[in-house]
C-alpha cells in the first residue's frame, strides 16, 4: 500500500508536460514511425541501467502514471478517473503491453486527446483505456505484419526473376 501511495505523490509533483513534450519533441504522427523509433521498449526500458541504478518496472509504471495523470488533466473531465485506477491502468499497461515504446504511448494519448477513439462521455475509465490501447496495438501489428509480407514478398519475387536452366 505504502508503495502505491508513493508511485501516486511523486507522479503528481512532476512539473514537466510528458505528454506535450514528447508530442512536440518527437513529431511522431503516426503509428508506424512509433513502432520504427529508436527508443527502447517498456521491457526494455525496465531493465535499463541509468546512473548506476536498474530504472526498473516500477519506474517505467511510475512513468505512465505520470502520463495518465495529464491525460486525465487535460481532458477537463466530469468523472476523472481516481489514483487507484490510474495506478492500476498503468500496471495493466506496463505488464499487457511491454512490447510497446514510449513513442506508441505518446502517439496513443495523443490519439485520445484528438478523440480519435469516439466520444468518451465526459469520463475515463481502465475499460476504456485498455480496449482503445488494444485497438491502438492490433493496428500497430497489423502494420508489422503487413510490412513483413512486403519483405518476403520483395525476396520471393528476387528469387523468381532468377533465370533457371534445365537440363534439356
Amino acid at each position: 500500500m505504502e508503495n502505491r501511495k508513493q508511485i501516486i505523490q511523486l507522479s503528481e509533483k512532476s512539473s514537466d508536460s510528458l505528454l506535450v513534450n514528447n508530442y512536440l519533441s518527437n513529431k511522431i504522427k503516426t503509428v508506424d514511425q512509433a513502432r520504427k523509433a529508436k527508443v527502447p521498449t517498456l521491457a526494455a526500458m525496465s531493465r535499463t541501467v541509468q546512473d548506476g541504478r536498474a530504472f526498473g518496472k516500477e519506474e517505467v509504471v511510475r512513468q505512465i502514471v505520470k502520463w495518465l495523470i495529464e491525460l486525465n488533466e487535460m481532458m477537463d473531465l466530469n468523472k476523472p478517473m481516481t489514483n487507484a485506477q490510474i495506478l492500476m491502468t498503468a500496471q495493466m499497461i506496463m505488464e499487457d503491453y511491454y512490447y510497446l515504446k514510449s513513442t506508441d504511448l505518446a502517439l496513443f494519448f495523443t490519439k485520445i486527446i484528438k478523440g480519435e477513439f469516439g466520444e468518451m462521455y465526459e469520463s475515463l475509465s481502465i475499460t476504456k483505456i485498455m480496449s482503445w490501447l488494444a485497438i491502438y496495438s492490433e493496428e500497430r501489428m497489423n502494420i508489422g505484419a503487413q510490412e513483413a509480407r512486403m519483405k518476403h514478398d520483395k525476396i520471393i519475387s528476387k528469387e523468381t526473376d532468377v533465370p533457371r536452366y534445365s537440363n534439356k
